[in-house]
């Protein structure tokens, strides 16, 4: 469990300071959605939380898109991470997604997906997204290859949200949440690489078994103990209902 923070680009530093009590208090990781416009370059939001004591070990920062070098520096030092959206960063236009500036500041980026009213909620398409993205805004000596964007998506995203000794990786010890691919769902031969395969080819079809916590909650491309009709169902209801309030608002 973790718990979402303003931080001080969406709220006061008072109430920031309130915000990261609440987190000790209940031993929680704090997750922050930071420097997502130009205005944090002089606004400088790492700087304000490390004046106010609150850049702390195990923290996330998710888009981290307007960041200077200065602050980057500053939550590699103090342990934290960083969450690369792509697909949201470019959708929203939160400016070029930080993959290049956060690997130079000496963290590994995690893949994350945010909003998903606006994308697709797709690992995939983010891996995608990365890669074509890291391609076109590099340097010659910058590369970012199909291995990277996969560790992004998983081995790194475990270490951004402090989860690297249980899952991310395959290892005894370590919990069973596995995803199984088939190659075979599409006519696409298997004429690459595994890491190249699942970045750059693979799609929802492609998933055949899910494995949570030694648990199957997928198989052979069916998920298992879901009803989708009657979630479906609820979902459409949630969405009437949505859009007769919004409607009885705008009414004088």
């Amino acid at each position: 469990m973790g718990i979402a923070l303003r931080g001080p680009e969406l709220s006061t530093l008072e109430v920031c300071r309130r915000d990261w009590k609440v987190a000790r208090e209940l031993d929680l990781r704090p997750s922050v959605h930071i420097g997502n416009t130009p205005a944090a370059l002089a606004m400088e939001p790492v700087k304000l939380l490390e004046r106010c004591g609150l850049l702390v070990e195990g923290a996330h920062y998710v888009h981290a898109t307007w960041l200077s070098a200065d602050e980057r520096r500053r939550i590699a030092e103090s342990g934290g991470g960083v969450v690369i959206t792509p697909t949201a960063d470019s959708r929203l236009r939160f400016g070029i997604p930080a993959i290049h500036a956060t690997i130079a500041s000496g963290i590994r980026p995690a893949l994350g997906v945010d909003v998903v009213t606006s994308t697709a909620g797709d690992m995939f398409g983010e891996m995608r997204a990365a890669h074509m993205l890291s391609r076109i805004h590099s340097q010659a000596d910058q590369n970012v290859t199909a291995t990277d964007v996969l560790r992004f998506a998983t081995g790194d995203a475990a270490t951004a949200i402090g989860l690297a000794h249980r899952v991310g990786s395959i290892e005894r010890g370590k919990k069973a949440d596995l995803i199984l691919l088939n190659p075979d769902r599409s006519f696409l031969p298997l004429s690459v690489n595994v890491s190249t395969f699942v970045a750059f080819y693979a799609e929802r079809q492609h998933v055949d078994t899910v494995i949570v916590g030694g648990h199957l909650l997928k198989r052979r491309g069916q998920l298992l103990g879901v009803n989708r009709h009657a979630i479906r169902a609820r979902l459409r209801a949630s969405l009437a209902d949505l859009r007769e309030r919004a409607r009885a608002k705008k009414q004088p």
